[in-house]
């Protein structure tokens, strides 16, 4: 006997008299809430219910309990968002690909190296722009040693100086991390490579990066989707609170 699969839709309290953002229309003295019900089927079962997070919280109750339900909408979005993001990793058969990849916003270059760097078996996080201090990543080697590093990601022609170089050990001066790692998609000038053998500054130009991912990445088949974990698709309170008015969400706490 097979187990029937259940299937859900969300749905979200609006406004009888509502502005094009949700929220209530000022306009109106019609304050009238319509609450939709978020209904599960399971077979011949069918659960309805207006609050989205207690049926939310009973779809992830009765998963934990073995019933087989299917991504609803959103939970699918939130996949193919995941996806989309683990697959660009996989564009790293040239210098231009991932120039390409990053050239909308550079900044995800940052957690491009760390990614690459997790799957070298080393620790690795970003840091938050807001309070970089002057480096972009903290890395933990195999065997401890700590580190901070710079990312850039520029096409092949831009080469880099030494005084981008001299600001990164400069930042060490505050951070004492036991080893220094810039990281491009372009190359360095003579004088920066001479200045990072002085100091005993890592540079990863963009052959070294390519090299690095194809050895991060190797034992993956890029032909398969990447596993992605089903908890990582969950809805989390946030993610249902974007779909409820900005004026109505204080009622939920």
């Amino acid at each position: 006997m097979t187990q029937d699969i259940g299937i859900f839709r969300m749905r979200y309290p609006t406004w009888e008299r509502r502005n094009k953002d949700g929220t209530h229309d000022g306009r109106s003295n019609n304050m009238r809430i319509h609450q939709h019900s978020s209904e599960l089927f399971i077979g011949q079962w069918q659960l309805a219910g207006s609050d989205p997070f207690v049926v939310y919280n009973l779809i992830l109750q009765l998963r934990a309990a073995g019933v087989a339900i299917a991504y609803c909408a959103e939970e699918q979005r939130k996949r193919e968002t995941i996806l989309r993001r683990m697959n660009t990793r996989y564009n790293t058969s040239s210098i231009d690909a991932i120039v390409e990849q990053f050239s909308d916003d550079p900044v995800k270059f940052e957690p491009f190296c760390a990614d690459m760097f997790r799957h070298l078996g080393w620790q690795a996080s970003v840091t938050p722009p807001s309070r970089d201090g002057g480096f972009d990543l903290t890395l933990c080697d195999t065997n401890g040693n700590t580190f901070i590093a710079e990312c850039k990601c520029y096409n092949r022609k831009h080469r880099i100086g030494r005084h981008v170089l001299q600001k990164l050990q400069g930042a060490n001066a505050t951070q004492l991390a036991q080893g220094t790692i810039f990281i491009t998609t372009s190359d360095f000038t003579t004088d920066a490579i001479a200045y990072a053998r002085q100091v005993d500054m890592r540079l990863i130009d963009g052959a070294t990066l390519i090299r690095l991912c194809r050895e991060a990445y190797e034992t993956e088949d890029i032909a398969k989707e990447p596993h992605i974990d089903a908890s990582a698709c969950h809805l989390t309170r946030q993610d249902i609170m974007r779909h409820i008015p900005i004026d109505m969400q204080y009622r939920y706490g």
